[in-house]
């Protein structure tokens, strides 16, 4: 049968086995763990190459190296990517089709931190260079910390997400300490229903 799927070419089914890789993709993304999908990616980034590789049929690329991707070939991709779902879907059975897509969209919509981040002067006051007074340092990542849980209430991989940006900020606000070690701050501080889950592996600010 034939998918079909805006400015992807039109591939039917056998096709699309010869284009991609389909052990690797139906081995990453056969069966998987939400959270740890999100984290890692590793379903995702195969749905990304198969899609890339769909998407070069019949396209003509620039002569030039190490041109940029046009804008209609980033569409193409990302219509390429719908077709590599409905492929997924038509090779795995039913319920796990279902919880793979569950968990793909899952993904998408915990990518966005909800959070909006208050001024952090003081915790650069405190925390930031060389930091003479931990307790105090301290203090103001956990006032600041209950302001953000104050906000909303968010998922584990939103929170995951926040805990990323917030340490994003912190090393322009001249924070090089890994705060959230000095001062134990994990997902729960982010989220009520938080979990340490794989934080510290996110965590951008230095040892």
């Amino acid at each position: 049968s034939n998918l079909t799927g805006a400015s992807c070419p039109v591939i039917d089914v056998h096709k699309i086995d010869s284009i991609v890789d389909s052990s690797r993709l139906l081995a990453a993304c056969g069966r998987i763990d939400p959270v740890s999908e999100c984290c890692n990616q590793v379903c995702q980034n195969a749905i990304s190459d198969a899609a890339r590789n769909i998407s070069m049929k019949n396209y003509v690329t620039s002569s030039l190296d190490g041109a940029l991707i046009s804008p209609e070939h980033l569409v193409m991709i990302d219509d390429c990517k719908s077709i590599v779902l409905r492929w997924l879907a038509s090779k795995l059975d039913p319920l796990s089709a279902n919880d793979v897509l569950r968990g793909l969209s899952s993904c998408k919509v915990n990518k966005v931190c909800p959070l909006g981040f208050p001024d952090m002067s003081n915790i650069s006051k405190e925390c930031g260079n060389v930091i003479s007074n931990p307790t105090a340092c301290c203090n103001a990542m956990e006032s600041y910390a209950s302001q953000l849980q104050n906000q909303s209430f968010i998922t584990n991989l939103q929170a995951l997400n926040c805990a990323a940006l917030l340490g994003m900020k912190l090393q322009k606000a001249n924070v090089s300490i890994n705060v959230y070690n000095l001062c134990h701050i994990n997902l729960k501080d982010f989220s009520l229903q938080g979990q340490y889950c794989c934080m510290a592996f996110m965590c951008p600010l230095k040892q």
